[in-house]
């Protein structure tokens, strides 16, 4: 995907360019992914992501308007998102668009808000935006459930330097133990590795440039995760809605195979304690949630090093664990019996 301008070599009428490739340095060209909605006075499709880690292929971007209308992108820009069911190769905007506008900050005043960034944690999705507050640049975190109602968690980091008047294209993410967050604010593109503390927030522990030409030669970069080594199906417990969730959005390398999430709602934990019973064999997974409901599902991984069992979490204690291999049944074909 790229900013594209299909009217003009000058910037304008912002779209969002497609290409496809296999090796990262011969390209397709592809037909646009996404143009303004003149019907509902959109001008421009700013910078965004695109979001694969769910059972639906997500792309988030930056919606600005007209002037005229409140929807300039100094005041007025607006989250909106697209959905495509061809792996990506055609996007139809979300009919619930926007899903985020300036009100869900409250009283606090965001001026210059865009360029969403998207990944899952444990307890579900999260979201940085750039903008600026006070004169100086920012970054917002936020918090989604289902990767559509969205809230309002805090400012991630806020600029001192009123040199730094804005902040650009977001991104934050985590590498090893520590926290990396990269924004481009207006100029020279900018790291802070950190640590996370408290209810989600940014600890910087140091700063630096990652290219000194800036706007005239590296500009906006993104990240992107390597997916060796991360075939998984993931079990966990969505504290926040209360549910039990199977997740098969990296249970197989190949995208042809159902990656549907699979949960169950409104679980009773009795004093807080939550119980469960998980079988695993070749292709099956079956989760037994407090003796009285049930997920099945299969998954297929094709990584010869996908047998292990990991246990995550940031905050919950473990009070017993039992692990049993089971040994394969005996099953006699009708011939083999006589």
């Amino acid at each position: 995907m790229n900013q594209y301008n299909p009217y003009s070599d000058q910037w304008g009428n912002i779209h969002w360019g497609h290409a496809v490739s296999t090796d990262c340095v011969h390209w397709k060209i592809l037909p646009v992914a996404l143009k303004p909605s003149a019907e509902r006075g959109e001008v421009h499709c700013f910078s965004g992501c695109v979001n694969t880690e769910g059972d639906q292929l997500i792309l988030y971007y930056t919606s600005v308007g007209r002037e005229a209308d409140g929807r300039d992108s100094r005041y007025g820009a607006e989250q909106w998102c697209a959905l495509s069911e061809n792996q990506m190769e055609s996007w139809s905007k979300y009919e619930g668009n926007p899903i985020l506008t300036k009100e869900i900050h409250g009283s606090l005043e965001v001026l210059e808000w865009r360029d969403p960034f998207v990944w899952r944690e444990e307890d579900g999705w999260y979201m940085v935006l750039g903008g600026q507050i006070g004169g100086s640049g920012a970054v917002l975190l936020y918090y989604s459930s289902d990767r559509l109602e969205w809230k309002f968690c805090r400012v991630l980091l806020h600029s001192s330097n009123p040199a730094e008047r804005i902040f650009e294209c977001p991104n934050y993410f985590a590498l090893g133990e520590k926290r990396i967050l990269v924004v481009s604010p207006d100029g020279m593109p900018k790291y802070w590795i950190g640590h996370e503390g408290k209810d989600h927030s940014f600890i910087p522990e140091k700063e630096g440039i990652i290219d000194h030409s800036g706007w005239d030669g590296f500009y906006a970069p993104n990240s992107f995760r390597d997916k060796d080594g991360t075939e998984e199906t993931v079990i966990r417990y969505e504290k926040n809605a209360d549910r039990v969730v199977i997740d098969r959005t990296r249970s197989n390398r190949s995208r042809l195979t159902d990656r549907k999430q699979l949960s169950c709602e409104e679980i009773f934990c009795e004093d807080k304690n939550l119980k469960l019973h998980i079988f695993v064999d070749y292709s099956t997974v079956e989760v037994f949630i407090n003796d009285c409901e049930v997920i099945s599902t299969r998954a297929y991984p094709d990584d010869e090093k996908s047998d292990e069992v990991l246990l995550r979490s940031k905050k919950a204690r473990i009070k017993k664990l039992d692990v049993y291999s089971l040994k394969g049944a005996n099953i006699e074909t009708a011939e083999n019996s006589r």
